[in-house]
């Protein structure tokens, strides 16, 4: 199987109807099912939400990984461990200010993005613990602006349509 040919699908599938990206790593390193034993754990997991998560054009920008991820999985605990850390950072001080930004939320965006690197779980419970209380803030009020918008939503003066 070449990775060149190779289209991509969201989602499970069996031995003769498309492939997803573990899938498709499966099959080039010839094991049978999309939780081959060739690919690190953590990038499995995350491998598997991604390509279902990326529109059908945009998966294929995963195709080239195919090859790298045969033989992730031959590596100490400790290297798995920093593998799963660098996803924890990732998410908090990189992704999560996009979305907390998209909210107009930029001065807790911009926290999340100064934190120290989290390599570890004392720096991993150190940025939950900042992320955490700026979700409970942002949501608070957020949820007090939707309490305030429904509240606001009243029928129309008689004789008049809404």
């Amino acid at each position: 199987m070449k990775a060149t040919t190779i289209v991509l699908e969201r989602g499970a599938h069996g031995p003769d109807n498309g492939v997803c990206l573990l899938e498709a790593a499966a099959r080039q390193a010839r094991e049978k099912h999309d939780h081959p034993a060739c690919v690190s754990p953590v990038i499995a997991a995350y491998g598997r939400v991604l390509n279902d998560s990326l529109n059908d054009e945009d998966r294929q920008l995963l195709v080239p990984f195919i090859p790298q991820l045969i033989g992730t999985s031959k590596v100490s605990i400790a290297t798995e461990r920093r593998r799963a850390f660098l996803a924890v950072d990732w998410s908090i001080r990189r992704m999560m200010p996009i979305w907390l930004e998209a909210f107009g939320w930029k001065d807790d965006a911009e926290k999340l993005r100064k934190l120290d690197p989290i390599t570890d779980d004392s720096s991993a419970d150190l940025a939950a613990l900042a992320a955490r209380a700026d979700a409970r803030n942002n949501l608070r009020d957020t949820a007090i602006e939707l309490l305030a918008a429904m509240i606001a939503i009243t029928d129309p003066p008689e004789g008049r349509a809404a």
